[in-house]
């Protein structure tokens, strides 16, 4: 789930962008009255967008990131995000065509945009959801916009960058016939979050895998019991 900013762990809150976690840095300035998401993409740099976008995101987990001035030239938005989050201690999950996906998240997403005529995408990060409503932050004189589904449609190119760290340092995945030190990890992160029930051993055993089956069910994942990317 998202972290609370200045919490050197990252370690995320329940509540992940909702309103109603405390952790979550205070409401944003929100673009005046009137202003749509289709002018503030227009008035945003498509290369400067991706630093402030990132920066965005990373705040989430640290107060303190760094976007390194080095990776400003380089033309793959994807390595670049990539870089930018890996030199932070975190990574990033390209996501494509499924906006409820990156909502069940909880976690800080970079959303890539374009607009009619424009050269080069534009981005923003979405910080947080507020009754149901995004709000989309970065490089915008007119501070954070918060947006309806509807208004982000005929924006989004249908390819978010969620944000995210690794809490199991363990870059494979984590399947049914696992064992040792990578399914202690897992079983001591689930106990953090409340399943205190699971037995800590070296075994991925049945009741680990209904948790994790659990958690996929409930952020709509794939059902299958392996900790991939998208459920860590």
């Amino acid at each position: 789930e998202i972290p609370p900013k200045k919490d050197e762990k990252g370690m995320a809150g329940q509540e992940g962008l909702h309103e109603d976690n405390p952790a979550l840095p205070p409401e944003p300035r929100i673009a005046e009255a009137g202003m749509l998401l289709g002018d503030v993409l227009k008035e945003i740099d498509p290369r400067s967008s991706r630093t402030t976008a990132l920066k965005a995101a990373l705040q989430l987990w640290y107060e303190h990131s760094d976007v390194t001035p080095w990776l400003q030239s380089m033309e793959d938005d994807r390595a670049f995000f990539r870089l930018g989050a890996k030199q932070n201690g975190l990574q990033i999950q390209r996501i494509e065509g499924d906006i409820s996906l990156v909502i069940k998240l909880k976690l800080p997403a970079i959303l890539e945009f374009r607009v009619p005529d424009g050269v080069g995408p534009r981005y923003l990060a979405l910080t947080r959801i507020d009754q149901g409503r995004m709000v989309l932050s970065g490089e915008s004189k007119h501070g954070s916009v918060t947006v309806d589904l509807d208004q982000i449609r005929p924006y989004w190119s249908r390819v978010a960058y969620v944000v995210w760290r690794d809490f199991l340092n363990y870059p494979g995945a984590i399947s049914s016939d696992a064992s040792g030190e990578p399914v202690v990890a897992l079983k001591m992160l689930l106990h953090d979050i409340g399943y205190n029930d699971i037995e800590m051993n070296r075994s991925y055993d049945s009741r680990t895998m209904e948790v994790v089956r659990k958690i996929q069910e409930e952020h709509g994942l794939d059902v299958d019991g392996i900790v991939g990317h998208l459920t860590k």
